[in-house]
């Protein structure tokens, strides 16, 4: 069966069918090319740069609560990789491959939508999940809405219908520009002597982000879930 769907430069690719296609896409997508530049601009307004909830670690969702959390049937779950699952560019624990089967047994759809390169972390972790996963492989980086779309369309969704959930609300927050609600975890912290110059000004583009975020809490008086899944 084929599980490839192409929208312009998209596609949505179920690792178990064909791994090398995956492993074998270069795009690099974690740099400032100018259409991400212009969503990150865009991204500052107060209606985008926002959470439903705001929770200490993913695997602290339990299945169900998603729905709970938005009052709305979710069925599709959209997670970013990097420091949301596990830490950044370093193989997925194994505390996060069991949540994933917890939310596939449970009959959630899950898809993983990355800026960064496919690698083989994405194949192993199809393997431990019996390729029940699927994977956003574009051109067009978050905070982009390609890719959200392309997932509505293939498991024809409405955006109630879908969350993502991630650690940066500049990027993976890009879902609230489609309607899709967006649910920020707290970064896996990284090993500070592996850190590049280029990955202190990531960890510090998304610091002011997270911190804008809270600032329009405040100041709108958005109501957000906590950790215990209390309103604050």
């Amino acid at each position: 069966m084929n599980r490839i769907i192409r929208p312009t430069d998209q596609r949505i690719v179920l690792p178990g069918t064909e791994p090398q296609r995956i492993l074998d896409v270069a795009v690099d997508r974690e740099g400032l090319p100018p259409g991400k530049v212009w969503g990150l601009i865009q991204m500052r307004r107060e209606k985008y740069l926002r959470a439903i909830a705001k929770l200490k670690k993913l695997t602290d969702i339990e299945p169900g609560k998603l729905s709970e959390m938005t009052r709305n049937l979710i069925r599709v779950i959209i997670t970013d990789v990097d420091e949301a699952i596990t830490k950044h560019h370093q193989p997925i624990p194994g505390e996060s491959v069991d949540w994933i089967n917890d939310h596939l047994d449970a009959g959630y759809k899950v898809i993983l939508h990355s800026n960064s390169k496919s690698t083989p972390r994405i194949a192993d972790l199809c393997e431990q999940t019996k390729g029940r996963i699927y994977v956003v492989e574009t051109t067009t980086p978050k905070p982009g809405t390609k890719g959200f779309r392309a997932v509505l369309t293939r498991f024809n969704a409405q955006p109630t219908e879908a969350i993502m959930i991630g650690d940066n609300p500049s990027t993976d927050g890009g879902s609230n520009r489609i309607g899709i609600p967006f649910v920020q975890v707290e970064p896996i912290p990284p090993h500070e002597d592996e850190l590049s110059l280029r990955r202190k000004l990531q960890i510090a583009s998304r610091r002011a982000a997270i911190e804008k975020s809270e600032e329009f809490d405040h100041l709108y008086g958005r109501r957000v879930i906590r950790d215990g899944y209390v309103w604050g």
